[in-house]
């Protein structure tokens, strides 16, 4: 048996190789993220954390959506914690709480006590340990529905219509006191370290650059605000109860694109939409027929080259309104829908030409009438 020698330079060679191994950083397996899907941001109404779990597989937004009466209550305490997991879990939060006032939803007549009212839960997420992130407020007047068929029989020559928006209209100064306290309470958010955004009715969309006619008569505060981004409620969903009764076709996702469009026009970069089923409850009204016309939607979004993250599902989460063809696991809803290359934008259809002339005829007459 021959007996090994390396010798001193033997000696030396394996010092080096043990002290390069030494130095060399074990091996990690990176684990790439999730592409955002092209609805990047879901809606939810309940503080599931089943949602939690559900947004991290999908690399989406959770936009928790809740009345505050201002006390809190069990359920205000349900969402804190909620919030407190999701963000030590990693999942992006956006929040949106809505004041229960003397209003169906936040407005400019009711600035004051709104703010107030969330400035206090504001103070609530502080205390209970809620990171700053994004809050987005539902600003769509004291009755839309109401109000948004006045437009309509508005532009079809109703006097009773004309006096109703009228009587619902601000004055300019009225409606600065009421941009002045919204301002303040963004200042206050922005401070603090948070993003704050709205969401509004896609009549607020049909409206020029810089034109507040419809927003006055709705009462919905948005132009004039420093919000960080603005969403539109673009619903296809929610026109086809009317499009029926007048006997015309469903519009297309043409809808969509075109109020993606619109969005961009108004905030650029920051401008997106909101889509999807219009109602929490079964109602074969108010669903898609078939699967792909919520995928439809969804490519027009990415056809007009909208910020996923700015594309919000609305309670698409659990695909509660009934589709005919219906995927048996709702989480496609936010699957990969997107290809190599962008979708082509969708054929224009008259119906939405049809439903932007009638609201674009409301502003241009309601310019020289509303109230100095």
């Amino acid at each position: 048996m021959r007996k090994n020698n390396f010798g001193k330079a033997g000696l030396a060679i394996v010092t080096v190789i043990l002290m390069i191994a030494a130095c060399k950083k074990p091996a990690v397996n990176k684990i790439s993220p999730l592409p955002q899907p092209e609805c990047g941001t879901a809606w939810v109404g309940l503080a599931d954390t089943g949602y939690i779990t559900f947004a991290l597989q999908h690399n989406i937004r959770l936009a928790p959506i809740f009345s505050y009466n201002g006390t809190q209550t069990a359920d205000i305490n349900t969402w804190l914690s909620f919030f407190l997991l999701a963000q030590q879990r990693g999942a992006k939060l956006r929040i949106c709480p809505i004041p229960v006032t003397l209003s169906e939803y936040l407005d400019d007549r009711h600035a004051a006590a709104e703010m107030a009212m969330l400035n206090n839960f504001m103070q609530l997420m502080q205390t209970a340990g809620v990171k700053p992130c994004e809050i987005i407020l539902d600003i769509e007047g004291v009755n839309p529905a109401k109000y948004c068929d006045s437009l309509i029989q508005f532009a079809l020559g109703s006097t009773a219509a004309r006096d109703t928006l009228l009587a619902n209209a601000l004055s300019i100064a009225g409606r600065d006191s009421a941009i002045a306290i919204y301002n303040a309470f963004v200042s206050q958010c922005h401070s603090a370290g948070w993003k704050v955004g709205a969401t509004t009715l896609n009549q607020i969309a049909i409206e020029g650059v810089n034109d507040i006619n419809i927003e006055r008569v709705l009462g919905i505060p948005i132009t004039g605000i420093n919000w960080d981004f603005v969403t539109y409620q673009a619903y296809r969903t929610s026109t086809f109860q009317v499009a029926a009764s007048l006997g015309f076709p469903n519009p297309t996702s043409y809808f969509v694109y075109k109020f993606a469009k619109q969005a961009q026009l108004h905030y650029g970069a920051n401008g997106g939409l909101d889509i999807g089923i219009m109602g929490v409850t079964p109602n074969p009204n108010l669903g898609y027929p078939l699967f792909s016309d919520w995928q439809s939607d969804v490519d027009a979004t990415r056809a007009a080259g909208l910020n996923p993250d700015l594309v919000a599902g609305f309670r698409m989460e659990t695909a509660r309104a009934p589709i005919t063809t219906a995927p048996s696991d709702s989480s496609l809803f936010f699957s990969q829908l997107e290809s190599s290359q962008a979708p082509a934008a969708p054929a224009d259809d008259n119906s939405t030409d049809d439903y932007f002339s009638a609201y674009q005829s409301a502003d241009t007459r309601l310019g020289p009438l509303l109230p100095q």
